[in-house]
């Protein structure tokens, strides 16, 4: 019996040998924005030599992340750059690694617990915006600054039951460093084992350093208080 042919989705020319890499590298968001709306729920986009699919549609989404997730592994060149941040985790784990560590978090995601989490996360909104009626007037706000700072403050809270604190704005600042370098990495063909001393690379682990520093205190704390009245029952 033949096999059907085989279905190519629409997505954008792009350049010969480049396809699409150059809009990914310099306005993703309007690449996205323009091919969903020029070729629908399924696009095809070439990033150099790789081929990438945009899934618009929630019933294909739920295709791929849910009714269907066994098809569709991580090992991926995105995985693989989104790893050097966050090691072998849920985003980027497969089959029973991932079903361990999702059963591992689970607990902290359940609807009592997330139901506590709206008192959290407005005392957090509350005190940023205190925080904002001290400045004196005409002061001028960062906001994604802002909003990055009042998110780590959240997730600490809600997640961690860790006041972030000064910890913050050393968490923001290493992201500002280590999220365009990943990015940057998916946007060239060839790139520099990691392990490479390029500056990029250099700024990259510091930072990665910074964040580590953050967490393992965080750790710390956490198995100091295990099994006292101060601990608490969170990721």
């Amino acid at each position: 019996m033949s096999q059907p042919p085989r279905r190519i989705a629409p997505g954008p020319p792009g350049h010969f040998f480049l396809g699409n890499l150059r809009e990914f590298r310099s306005d993703v968001l309007s690449l996205v924005v323009n091919a969903s709306a020029t070729y629908g729920d399924v696009v095809r986009c070439r990033l150099g030599p790789k081929i990438v699919h945009l899934i618009n549609h929630p019933d294909l989404i739920s295709q791929v992340l849910q009714k269907r997730a066994a098809n569709y592994d991580k090992q991926t060149r995105s995985s693989a750059a989104i790893r050097a941040i966050s090691g072998d985790s849920l985003l980027t784990s497969n089959g029973t690694t991932w079903k361990l560590r999702r059963r591992m978090n689970q607990p902290a995601f359940h609807h009592h617990r997330i139901a506590g989490f709206a008192e959290k996360m407005t005392a957090e909104t509350a005190a940023m915006l205190d925080r904002w009626k001290s400045q004196s007037t005409g002061a001028t706000l960062d906001i994604a600054s802002e909003m990055s700072r009042l998110t780590y403050s959240i997730v600490g809270r809600t997640l961690f039951s860790f006041d972030t604190g000064e910890d913050s704005a050393a968490v923001e600042n290493a992201m500002r460093v280590m999220l365009p370098h990943v990015f940057a990495r998916l946007g060239n063909i060839f790139n520099p084992p990691a392990w490479f001393p390029t500056a990029g690379n250099r700024r990259f682990t510091h930072a990665l350093a910074d964040v580590d520093r953050v967490v393992y205190r965080i750790i710390r704390e956490h198995r100091r208080t295990c099994g006292t009245p101060e601990a608490s029952d969170d990721l």
